[in-house]
């Protein structure tokens, strides 16, 4: 749903075409409306009237969110180890290999902050995080 008005109506958005569900969704800084969900992730920049699947190589997402320090979406996937950063604008992506099945990413000092179901908090080393990037 979207309110163009503070709260005072509520108009439905359509989800992307074959999706019956999303599990998550983020605002970029441009606007641009963000979706995960179990068919993957997909983008809109016309406020949910039509949609573009990402190329992001995952499905079964598991977490999505606008970093604005990296200024970029994190993804993360029930089915996959590697954490997703997706640049809004020109739609290409980066990825990082924590090691473990992460669900919940943020950036904390320039470097990943990830939490694990079972293995608790991980956090980039700092080397890494100079070479690659956030």
């Amino acid at each position: 749903y979207l309110s163009r008005d503070r709260a005072n109506s509520w108009q439905s958005i359509p989800l992307p075409p074959k999706w019956d569900q999303a599990g998550y969704v983020a605002i970029d800084e441009f606007g641009r409306f963000w979706l995960g969900g179990r068919l993957g992730v997909a983008s809109s920049e016309n406020q949910g009237r039509s949609w573009q699947i990402s190329r992001v190589p995952i499905n079964d997402i598991s977490g999505l969110s606008y970093d604005p320090q990296s200024r970029r979406i994190i993804v993360t996937s029930y089915a996959s180890e590697l954490i997703f950063g997706i640049d809004p604008a020109a739609k290409n992506w980066i990825w990082w290999n924590p090691g473990w099945r992460t669900h919940i990413v943020r950036s904390f000092r320039n470097r990943l902050a990830a939490a694990t179901l079972l293995h608790g908090i991980l956090l980039q080393p700092e080397q890494s995080a100079a070479k690659h990037g956030l």
